[in-house]
This record gives structure tokens, C-alpha cells and sequence, in this order.
């Protein structure tokens, strides 16, 4: 059996921006005060992070506010008229100059670009960049007379 000199505890945190932080802390065996300080934080940070759990739609609201803005402004990007006539990998380039692209987001601006290259308004472009409504489109262009 191992003679352990310490504990080691993890406590939560949830930023403003609703991204999580783990710090972990160490405190020795020996030391009474401090154990029951550990526990106390423990107890405290437990009791935080359900209260926030309770209160998952505004986070989700926001988060889902954010993600829209950041696409919003990626497409403003893409859109830009200096940038008309650019390759599909040097726009995404460009955007990526901007803001941090997630494997998702790249594939949602791939699709938002190829829209916009078959004529659709911007608008539109957003809905067919969701996932799901990209096969629907081209359906609808493939009935389209020519």
C-alpha cells in the first residue's frame, strides 16, 4: 500500500464566455485546517456548478447568440466584394485570419460559399449552411428549369 502525502482536488469554474476551467489544487494530509478548508471549497463549488446547471437555457441562448454572430461575421467576410471571384480555400483562409475555425464551422462556411456560388441570397446561403438543408437545395436546383 502506498503512503499518499496528499490530496489532490479538482474545483469547476464557469466563465462569462460559458467555457468551463478546471483547477486542480493539493493539499497534504497533515495539515487538519487545510483538509477541512479542501472540503468547504469542495462543498462550495459543487453547490456553484449545480446552481448553473439549473440555468442551462439562458447559456444555451447565449452560446447559441454567439455562434450566430461569429457566422454572421465569417459570411460578411466571405462576402466581401474584394473578395469576389477568390478560391473556395483561400476564402476559408481569409475567415480563418478572422476567427478560429472549428471542423463544423469550416464545413458550415464551405457549404454557406458554395450556395452563394450557385446564386443563392444570403439568407438563404445561412439556411442551407445549417446541417441537413443542403442536400433540400440542391434538390430545389435540380428542379429548377434551365
Amino acid at each position: 500500500m502506498s503512503e499518499k502525502k496528499s490530496l489532490i482536488y479538482s474545483e469547476m469554474e464557469l466563465d462569462p464566455q460559458h467555457e468551463y476551467f478546471v483547477h486542480l489544487y493539493e493539499v497534504p494530509l497533515d495539515d487538519e485546517e487545510a483538509l477541512r478548508e479542501a472540503v468547504e471549497a469542495m462543498q462550495l463549488n459543487l453547490y456553484e456548478m449545480t446552481e448553473k446547471a439549473v440555468q442551462p437555457q439562458r447559456a444555451s441562448a447565449q452560446a447559441a447568440r454567439r455562434k450566430a454572430e461569429n457566422f454572421a461575421a465569417l459570411c460578411a467576410v466571405v462576402d466581401a466584394p474584394e473578395r469576389a471571384g477568390w478560391l473556395e480555400k483561400d476564402l476559408l483562409d481569409a475567415a480563418a485570419e478572422q476567427a478560429v475555425l472549428s471542423v463544423r464551422m469550416q464545413e458550415r462556411l464551405t457549404r454557406y460559399i458554395r450556395a452563394r456560388r450557385r446564386g443563392a441570397a444570403p439568407e438563404t446561403a445561412v439556411w442551407v449552411s445549417e446541417k441537413g438543408n443542403w442536400r433540400k437545395f440542391m434538390a430545389v436546383l435540380k428542379d429548377l428549369p434551365k
